[in-house]
């Protein structure tokens, strides 16, 4: 039987919370930010990145209380302060950015807060709280039945992210309609028990049974896009099953609201972290080289919608690795020239064995980790 340990008092995890509501959440999220951005004496937040994304949701100054939000997508033509959202589609994800919307002008591209799918609408509500005006959503902002406008966007996705004041993570929730602010509980299976520091100080420890449920995977964590979406951004708020937490990687710093991190959460801020590291400090190395086998390892056994979207869900973090070698390294459907004795020796650990596309569904060549489906390992052993 598994139990955490939760301290109040003296104990770094933070003291016993039973019930986080939602204004709860929304309050921690907002303090974070204004004692990460002002403390460090930050303008970015104000003046805006110096990349502009082709569209944005701008957010009326509506009462979140009240529902009488509305969101507008908008050709940006400023450079403004916005945050991204990243989170899991889910099946039948209404409304999304079409060509006839466009045709049919600025009526069709108005939303009251209430048409909008409810992990949608909470990231609105977490930029009201914020105080950001402007939000990037895959599915407003790129013509989803427009191959060329996919392409392009596709194409800009470092930038999207890397110049975000923030990234909402939507990780507890398992569908755009499912929401992310709605009350964690932790539930009644714990006791406390009297705690004594070695300062002296006095407070308790709990113990909280933990279910195979609270183990599990995160269900944004299951998706290939999300990788490198969690990866890119300055800053990340990530609402979790358990916890709830704020990652900036120039303060390199992490906070929660207490509760409990997920074994995956834990992951991917080690992963997070290892990725600023190349970002300061290295170039063409064997670091380098070591820690892509580390990115696609992880990438590869995410799930896709769309099988054909494996190297472009990964497209992002290559550009950085890219400019991170001055360009002096060619990129080859996954693998970088100089490390291909190393790279091409990965094998597939898909218990079904390895599944090799076919001709109509050519991703990448043979040789290739991105020509199989499922998770991959470099090395032997």
């Amino acid at each position: 039987m598994l139990y955490l340990i939760y301290a109040a008092s003296s104990v770094i995890t933070g003291p016993l919370v039973t019930f986080f509501p939602r204004q709860h959440t929304l309050d921690h999220s907002r303090s974070w930010l204004c004692t990460c951005v002002h403390g460090r004496g930050e303008t970015r937040h104000a003046a805006g990145p110096s990349y502009r994304p082709k569209r944005l949701l701008a957010i009326s100054q509506g009462d979140p209380q009240t529902n009488s939000t509305f969101v507008v997508i908008a050709d940006n033509t400023q450079r403004v302060p916005y945050a991204t959202l990243s989170y899991k589609w889910g099946q039948g994800q209404e409304p999304i950015l079409t060509k006839k919307m466009l045709r049919e002008g600025p009526g069709s591209l108005q939303f009251h807060i209430d048409r909008l799918p409810q992990t949608i609408a909470d990231a609105v509500f977490v930029c009201q709280s914020l105080g950001i005006g402007y939000l990037w959503v895959d599915a407003l902002c790129i013509i989803q039945d427009d191959g060329q406008d996919k392409a392009e966007q596709i194409g800009q996705m470092q930038q999207i992210y890397s110049q975000s004041t923030i990234t909402i993570v939507a990780s507890r929730a398992n569908s755009s309609r499912d929401g992310f602010l709605h009350p964690r509980l932790l539930g009644d299976a714990y006791c406390r028990l009297t705690y004594r520091s070695k300062g002296g100080n006095e407070g308790s420890i709990i113990l909280h049974r933990v279910s195979r449920q609270e183990e599990a995977l995160e269900p944004l964590h299951e998706r290939g896009w999300a990788y490198q979406e969690f990866l890119l951004p300055p800053r990340v708020i990530d609402y979790g099953r358990l916890q709830t937490k704020y990652h900036c990687r120039e303060c390199e710093s992490t906070i929660t609201d207490g509760g409990r991190s997920s074994e995956s959460a834990k992951m991917l801020l080690t992963r997070r972290g290892a990725f600023y590291e190349l970002l300061k400090r290295c170039r063409a190395t064997w670091n380098l080289k070591y820690m892509w086998c580390l990115f696609v390892e992880e990438c590869s056994r995410r799930h896709l919608t769309i099988p054909a979207d494996r190297l472009n869900a990964f497209s992002a973090i290559a550009e950085v690795v890219s400019k991170l070698t001055d360009q002096m390294d060619e990129y080859l459907a996954g693998h970088w020239r100089s490390n291909l004795p190393r790279s091409l020796m990965w094998r597939n650990l898909d218990e079904l064995g390895v599944k090799y596309h076919s001709s109509e569904e050519y991703i990448a060549p043979s040789w290739s980790w991105a020509s199989v489906v499922g998770k991959v390992r470099f090395g032997g052993g």
